[in-house]
């Protein structure tokens, strides 16, 4: 099926706009892409090869009957629109349907709305229609991650902090009113303002981690500061460098920024990175000191399908009244927001930080035991003599470790069983390269359970998708 896709593909002819919708309609399965070019026939792939497959072949990511269907009749009632110039091309959707095959281009406009067009020819002018983000996020999130080939930035130093070069990528999710209700307030209507995002005003402040492997996806830590310097802390360094974690901050978004705005650049910090550096999604976290460590807790569970974690510094926000123990209480710093975002957070692991001498010790310690009771990974780091100030390196390191641990020990336990996978396809088949249906899918089964760890690598070198010799080490390395 994949082979029939792939060579259908290679001769796609230009679609008429007014036969998208039968066209999406009538399409059993697309493939999206950074390129132009649909990829080039394989003919042994599967069906369904892993992630890492298509993306090192140029595939973003695919498209199902179900999400073509939505397509279809989100276009019904679109008109069409003109292409700014000032959009460029995001990637390309690829179709096959009963009478032929056809191509379309994406774009991605600044008010949140994503284009949709066909290829242009010399007779057909590009007219695309125009359609909302909302639901496509992980469409566009993937075409909007790094492509194949550009695991490492052209020339950045590793272990220093450095002013990250513009243009910034802002992030899907925008904080206007309703998604500010939607996430923040739990569906009520609140005074809180929507972001005044100025991403063009904006500064991120980016430290990569000392021993920077471009063939693995880098975990990421984002920094808020209580302070207008944004600069990612020297105590968060071992633990960055620990746990293979790029760190960014930005600059003037203290205490007396609008904490939307607040909220907002760490989004845009997350969606940047992960347009420049191959990120693993599934170790994102954020920190912040005082009212950062605010943001940063309530970051984490009203944008838990961003970020996995968090280590909150003598600051923690909670989503209902605090008792003080003395019958006061500290208002709520967020509701729990709509959707699936809560049960999403219930998985993620918050570690707040504090001590004997900080001014917040009572409401950290008293939320934290209000977080256990309602069964949330929490865990408190509470140090003797500890004031309302950064941790040590030691101990933000042992908080991060604990926040860390479930994604580490799964990867660890997947590289494990997919090397002794691999090391049982060299015993039957003496490390040979895969020429037939059997050896494909062990080394399929291989990608598939632990991808972009050094088995993987080894098994896309026998499937023939990468060159057998070794990626090319970043720069500074």
């Amino acid at each position: 099926m994949a082979l029939g896709l792939l060579t259908l593909l290679a001769a796609a002819p230009a679609l008429s706009q007014t036969s998208l919708e039968s066209d999406l309609r009538g399409s059993r399965q697309a493939v999206a892409t950074w390129g132009p070019e649909p990829p080039a026939a394989d003919p042994g792939a599967s069906p369904a090869p892993p992630p890492m497959i298509d993306r090192l072949r140029g595939i973003a990511t695919r498209l199902g009957p179900e999400d073509l269907r939505k397509l279809a009749l989100m276009c019904r009632n679109a008109k069409p629109v003109g292409w700014p110039a000032d959009v460029p091309i995001l990637g390309h959707l690829h179709l096959v349907t009963a009478a032929g095959t056809c191509s379309l281009r994406l774009g991605l406009t600044h008010d949140r709305s994503f284009l949709l067009a066909e290829e242009p020819t010399d007779a057909s002018p590009v007219a695309p229609i125009e359609l909302s983000v909302d639901g496509w996020e992980s469409l566009l999130g993937a075409l909007r991650a790094v492509p194949p080939g550009a695991f490492s930035p052209e020339h950045w130093p590793l272990g220093e902090v450095f002013p990250l070069q513009q243009p910034y990528q802002p992030s899907l999710i925008l904080l206007d009113d309703a998604t500010v209700e939607s996430r923040l307030a739990g569906g009520r209507t609140t005074r809180l303002p929507a972001t005044d995002r100025s991403l063009s005003e904006a500064q991120f402040l980016v430290r990569m981690p000392a021993r920077y492997d471009p063939t693995i996806p880098v975990g990421l830590l984002v920094w808020i500061d209580a302070g207008d310097d944004g600069r990612p802390p020297d105590a968060c360094i071992a633990a960055a460098d620990e746990f293979n974690l790029v760190m960014i901050g930005a600059a003037d978004a203290g205490n007396s920024r609008l904490v939307t705005d607040r909220y907002q650049l760490a989004l845009d910090a997350v969606a940047t990175l992960q347009s420049r550096l191959f990120v693993d999604t599934n170790r994102v976290y954020i920190t912040g000191i005082s009212g950062g460590g605010r943001v940063a807790s309530a970051a984490v569970a009203c944008f838990a399908d961003i970020f996995t974690g968090a280590v909150p510094i003598v600051g923690l926000s909670a989503w209902k009244p605090v008792p003080l123990g003395d019958s006061r209480y500290a208002i709520a710093g967020y509701y729990k927001p709509e959707g699936g975002l809560w049960r999403l957070f219930r998985t993620h692991r918050v570690a707040p930080m504090t001590g004997s001498l900080d001014f917040n010790h009572p409401e950290i310690c008293n939320a934290v035991r209000m977080a256990k009771g309602e069964g949330l990974a929490f865990q408190l780091f509470d140090y003797e003599g500890m004031g309302h100030e950064m941790p040590t390196p030691e101990h933000f390191a042992e908080a991060m470790r604990w926040v860390d641990e479930p994604a580490r020990l799964a990867a660890a336990a997947s590289e494990s069983e997919a090397q002794s996978m691999l090391e049982g396809y060299a015993r039957r088949f003496e490390d040979q390269p895969a020429d037939s249906p059997a050896q494909r899918r062990i080394l399929e089964r291989i990608v598939a359970l632990a991808p972009w760890s050094p088995p993987a690598w080894r098994a896309c070198q026998l499937l023939g998708i990468v060159s057998p010799d070794p990626p090319p080490p970043h720069p500074d390395s």
